[in-house]
């Protein structure tokens, strides 16, 4: 009767609702194996390009960077940048302020990692209160900072071989690097869909897939 109708029906949707788990899990585990050599070959491939631009024994000139910064720091001043309002932004700039000697390529590259940093903490800001101008001034910083490595002269060099072949290098692997980020994040995504057991995790695990 309804009694057994219930039971059974109840049995029927446990059973659907295991195989939909199972076969969530099973795709997932499958997308997750078919992603992880695809984003340590980037890996490999990014370090190989770091290794390569370093090696090319680029290194700035302690006197170029001090310029770079006072310009930028004039810069900056006529964008109305102060630690109250920009921290983030304020805190990029002293960072550049700061360097003190030569820089090599992958030191170069080290800096512009601590200022994507302070992007991404101005962007946090952003997202929670809605005030953008630190974001703003600090990826202004970023895009100056970029261009000064983009256009490195002999002048601007101490030692090496030609500048521009090996911040083609950097800026290639500083790509696939964010290729390599990227997968990461679409291997967390499947991962998070594989533990969902709903099906709204089905959903998200396929769409991703």
């Amino acid at each position: 009767g309804a009694i057994g109708g219930g039971v059974v029906g109840g049995a029927a949707t446990g059973l659907v609702s295991g195989i939909g788990q199972k076969l969530a899990q099973g795709l997932a585990e499958r997308a997750v194996r078919r992603a992880q050599p695809t984003v340590t070959a980037l890996k490999k491939k990014a370090e190989n390009l770091y290794e390569q631009a370093e090696n090319a024994g680029v290194i700035i000139k302690d006197s170029s960077i001090g310029n770079f910064a006072r310009n930028l720091t004039a810069e900056m001043a006529n964008e109305g940048i102060t630690p109250n309002l920009h921290p983030n932004a304020f805190a990029a700039l002293e960072k550049l302020r700061g360097l003190k000697g030569n820089l090599t390529l992958k030191g170069a590259e080290i800096e512009r990692r601590i200022l994507q940093n302070r992007v991404g903490d101005a962007a946090g800001i952003a997202a929670r209160s809605g005030q953008k101008d630190d974001l703003r001034i600090a990826r202004i910083i970023v895009d100056k900072y970029d261009n000064f490595i983009e256009n490195l002269n002999p002048t601007s060099t101490l030692a090496g071989t030609s500048s521009t072949a090996a911040v083609k290098l950097l800026k290639d692997a500083r790509n696939i690097y964010a290729q390599k980020a990227k997968g990461e994040t679409i291997e967390g995504l499947i991962e998070k869909a594989k533990n969902n057991t709903g099906p709204l995790g089905i959903k998200l695990e396929q769409n991703i897939i």
